[in-house]
């Protein structure tokens, strides 16, 4: 099988949150970035329940330079797992 990733912003709100635990469920590693550090944390406990694998970044992805460094830090996550 190959490993798919999925990025969801926002990832804290409701919706989104709801849409990783899906994901995560059909064995998705999921990336959830948001502006509240609290809130992914929140998401990655529960996908850990699920089974899940989570790679949390706080990001605005409004700002370019925010963006580019939550991209980065998710290639190298990927790259080492």
């Amino acid at each position: 099988m190959h490993k798919k990733v999925v990025i969801l912003t926002g990832a804290g709100g409701a919706l989104c949150s709801i849409l990783a635990i899906v994901f995560a469920k059909w064995r998705f590693k999921v990336t959830v970035l948001d502006l509240k550090k609290e809130a992914i944390q929140r998401v990655s406990d529960d996908l850990n329940t699920f089974g899940g694998t989570a790679i949390r970044l706080v990001a605005n992805v409004l700002n370019n330079a925010s963006h580019v460094v939550a991209k980065k830090n998710q290639n190298w996550v990927l790259a080492t797992t």
